[in-house]
């Protein structure tokens, strides 16, 4: 970035309200200067870290020139932009937009009480993980389509970096996130924050996501493991439909419920 904008760096001390620039060059650093759609991040999933930036540029007045707050919620995405694009832009190659065959598929659930996904590791062996939601993540997320984002951005962090390179499909009972992760936009904040980490962890481990739907019934595995934290009975029956395989429990640290978004 330019001098002209050096104050928008995340090392800058003061408080992002305080910080302001000028509206013209705001616009041409962050939309022309390295940091554009074209970028090997592919247009369709980085489409999340620009709307907010272009919703508040068309909030300017079309001729104004005197300078303006920079809102917190700018500096966030400037700070990704910052970390993101001097690693991927015009370094990595621009992975396919369709692929065909997955090289890993995993499946989430949750309940209003707790999570849960499972994922095959090879033929004979499966990972799992289930936890009950602390109440900080509860009231964040307010509803049932909130915990399902949730339950996949828990995934992708636990599990990121076995993904690496690869293509990955997930499977999910909840349309409603099926619908966020394939759009690339949300209008909720916390599922807005959630996609952000989901996809910012993609980006880092280099590897490619898509989602589908899958019925409740088939989706039975996460199921039973999102309603541990209902009945233990479920974790039992669990076990014992998957006996045949070779099970690894995964341990979910308090960091994968740390909601507080730096993005």
């Amino acid at each position: 970035m330019s001098p002209a904008c050096n104050h928008l760096s995340s090392s800058d001390q003061q408080s992002p309200a305080a910080i302001s620039c000028n509206i013209e060059q705001v616009d041409q650093e962050l939309l022309t200067s390295g940091v554009s759609p074209e970028s090997s991040f592919p247009a369709k999933k980085s489409r999340i870290f620009f709307s907010r930036l272009l919703d508040f540029l068309r909030e300017i007045p079309k001729h104004h020139v005197a300078p303006v707050s920079v809102p917190d919620y700018i500096q966030a995405d400037v700070n990704w932009w910052l970390e993101f694009a001097p690693k991927y832009n015009g370094v990595s190659m621009m992975p396919p937009l369709k692929w065909e065959a997955p090289d890993k598929i995993f499946s989430v659930d949750a309940c209003l009480m707790g999570a849960g996904g499972f994922s095959m590791d090879s033929p004979s062996s499966a990972m799992y993980f289930h936890c009950a939601f602390p109440e900080n993540v509860k009231l964040a997320a307010q509803h049932i389509n909130g915990l399902e984002i949730f339950t996949i951005r828990m995934a992708v962090m636990l599990w990121g970096e076995r993904f690496s390179g690869k293509n990955i499909l997930i499977y999910s009972d909840n349309q409603c996130s099926v619908e966020l992760i394939n759009r690339g936009k949300s209008t909720c904040r916390f599922m807005q924050n959630c996609l952000r980490d989901i996809l910012f962890v993609a980006a880092r481990n280099e590897f490619q996501i898509r989602i589908e739907h899958l019925s409740s019934e088939a989706n039975r595995k996460s199921d039973l493991l999102s309603r541990v934290a209902l009945n233990s009975k479920n974790l039992d029956l669990f076990l014992q439909e998957n006996s045949h395989l070779t099970l690894h429990e995964c341990e979910i640290s308090q960091e994968l419920f740390d909601i507080t978004c730096k993005w």
